[in-house]
């Protein structure tokens, strides 16, 4: 049986918060910036003006949950990444 460390145990219920949200505006942005199969973020631009690292949660997903008092535990993104491309392959 494998054990989460305290990073994944805090992203696992960070991950859990973001799913929860049900503020109207807030709901249709994380919804635009959902992980796709691949655990990558669907609403990112890669080249562009601002571009953004493929991995989720994105920027924006942060900065969502960050505006809401819920911001995301050291390194979030790389844990729920890293998770997802365990899962597939």
């Amino acid at each position: 049986m494998q054990v989460m460390t305290d990073v994944e145990a805090a992203t696992s219920a960070w991950m859990q918060l973001v799913e929860a949200v049900s503020d109207p505006l807030a709901r249709k942005v994380l919804n635009l910036h959902c992980r796709d199969s691949n655990g990558y973020c669907q609403g990112d631009e890669y080249d562009g003006e601002w571009p953004q690292s493929p991995n989720w949660p994105c920027a924006t997903v942060e900065l969502v949950m960050d505006h809401l008092d819920q911001p995301a535990p050291a390194a979030a993104s790389d844990t729920a990444w890293h998770w997802q491309r365990q899962r597939l392959g």
